[in-house]
C-alpha cells in the first residue's frame, strides 16, 4: 500500500446541518465524523490522508493536526475539481488513489483494501450500495446518484457498471433503480489525471462531477471494479435528521 493514497473531499459548507461549523468535524456519538472515518480507512498506510479543505480550512487543520496532510479548494466547483486539486498534493510515488467523503463516517478499512484489490488489473472501482425501496433510514439515499448497470443483448443486467447518474440528472426510470453510489472510489492516478482535464460542468448544477469519469472509462472500454458495501456502511450524514438516524443505528 506503500504507492497508494487516501484523499478524503472535506472542502464544503454543509448548510444543511444549520451550524457554522465544518460538517466534517460535527460529531456522532460524540465522535466527530471525519475522526471515525480516518480511524477506519487509514490503519496501516505509510502516507496520511490527504484532506481537501476550503471552508473554515483552518479549523479543520487545527483539528487534525499532524494526522493529515491538506490541498486546499479555494472555490468550490464540484467533486471532480476537488480531485483535480488533490492531485497536485500527491506525494511523487503515488500510483493509486482512494477517494473518501469526510461525511462519510462508517467506511471500513476492508472497503478500502477491497477498492484497491479491485484495480490490480483494472483503470478504476467503485463501491456501491443498495438501498432496496429506500424506506425508514435508508430514505436518505432517494437522491444519490444511481448505479446504471449495463444490458445484455437478451435484455438481462450482465451486472457491469455502465456509468453513474446524478438524481438532479435523472429521469423517472434512472431514479426508480435501487442500486446507489456513496462516493468511494479507487483510481489509477495516471489516467484519473487524464479524466480529470475533460470532464465539462454540462449538467444541473453546473458543476464538475467526479462521476463523469465513469461515464469515460465505459466509453473507453475499460472494466470497472465494484465493491459492494451495506447501506450502514455507506451513509453520508447532511443533515441533522440523518445523524439522528445513524446514532440510532451505532
Amino acid at each position: 500500500m506503500e504507492t497508494t493514497e487516501i484523499i478524503i473531499l472535506a472542502a464544503g459548507k454543509g448548510t444543511r446541518m444549520g451550524t457554522d461549523m465544518p460538517k466534517c468535524l460535527i460529531p456522532v456519538k460524540g465522535i466527530p465524523m471525519i475522526d471515525r472515518l480516518i480511524s477506519n480507512v487509514a490503519q496501516g498506510l505509510k502516507n496520511k490522508p490527504l484532506v481537501v479543505v476550503g471552508y473554515k480550512a483552518e479549523e479543520i487543520e487545527k483539528h487534525l493536526g499532524d494526522r493529515a496532510r491538506f490541498a486546499y479548494q479555494l472555490e468550490q466547483k464540484g467533486t471532480a475539481h476537488a480531485a483535480q486539486v488533490a492531485l497536485k498534493s500527491l506525494l511523487p510515488d503515488t500510483k493509486n488513489v482512494i477517494i473518501f467523503y469526510a461525511d462519510h463516517p462508517f467506511v471500513s478499512k476492508k472497503t478500502a483494501d477491497d477498492l484497491i484489490s479491485e484495480i490490480s488489473d483494472k483503470t478504476l472501482a467503485i463501491a456501491t450500495t443498495d438501498a432496496g425501496d429506500f424506506s425508514g433510514w435508508k430514505s436518505l439515499f432517494k437522491h444519490w446518484g444511481r448505479i446504471v448497470y449495463s444490458k445484455d443483448k437478451k435484455g438481462g443486467s450482465c451486472e457491469e457498471i455502465e456509468k453513474i447518474v446524478e438524481y438532479k440528472d435523472a429521469d423517472d426510470s434512472i431514479k426508480a433503480l435501487s442500486s446507489v453510489n456513496p462516493g468511494f472510489y479507487a483510481f489509477k492516478v495516471d489516467w484519473l489525471r487524464q479524466a480529470l482535464e475533460k470532464v465539462t460542468p454540462a449538467n444541473a448544477q453546473g458543476e464538475y462531477y467526479l462521476t463523469d469519469v465513469i461515464r469515460m472509462a465505459t466509453e473507453a472500454g475499460n472494466a470497472i471494479g465494484e465493491v459492494k458495501i451495506e447501506p450502514f456502511e455507506a451513509m453520508g450524514l447532511n443533515t441533522k435528521v440523518e445523524i439522528e438516524y445513524a446514532e440510532s443505528l451505532i
